[in-house]
């Protein structure tokens, strides 16, 4: 599958296209979720951690970077992320209603 160049661009592409849209869900939600996200280049690794908003407990998502289900190993842990945020909007607006 990754044997062809423009696969493989393409491929890459769509990785760093995915852990861009990662930082701007975390930075654009800082009001109602907290989330880290490290990256380590000599591991070609991704960890995004997201707290949970009343508690200590979090979810770590490790993503190797240069396996060939990297992709969909971010596209999961950007599916959780959307999910967690929808889901904490949800709650602090029916805290409002209350």
């Amino acid at each position: 599958m990754m044997n062809n160049p423009v696969t493989k661009a393409a491929f890459e592409r769509a990785i760093l296209s995915t852990i861009n849209n990662l930082y701007a869900l975390a930075i654009e939600s800082a009001d109602v979720i907290s989330v880290r996200i490290e990256y380590s280049s000599s591991m070609k690794m991704l960890n995004v951690v997201i707290f949970s908003h009343n508690t200590t407990e979090h979810a770590h998502n490790i993503i190797l970077l240069d396996d060939e289900q990297a992709l969909m190993d971010l596209l999961l842990v950007e599916d959780k992320l959307i999910e967690r945020i929808a889901q904490r909007r949800d709650e602090l607006e029916e805290e409002g209603d209350a």
